[in-house]
């Protein structure tokens, strides 16, 4: 009696330990996830940061070339 007293004592034990290990794991597994789901968000933001940071050098590039174009015109026109 005492021994099956003892085994059913640890296998409870055994399942009550197993337990709160899976729940930590699930836990971890979790965490693991949102982190990754953040990493990817913030990617996505920098890669949309980095293509409008290439549309306004380009938008200030031709600025700057039709900037050149007017003053070209206007030197010319004040030479005649």
């Amino acid at each position: 009696m005492l021994l099956i007293t003892a085994l059913v004592l640890g296998l409870v034990l055994f399942m009550i330990v197993y337990a709160r290990y899976m729940n930590a794991c699930a836990y971890l597994t979790d965490k693991r996830l949102k982190v990754e789901n953040y990493r990817n968000q913030i990617e996505e933001r920098i890669e949309k940061i980095n293509e409008e940071i290439d549309k306004v050098e380009v938008d200030v590039d031709e600025a700057q070339q039709q900037l050149k174009d007017l003053e070209y015109r206007i030197s010319r026109a004040r030479a005649k």
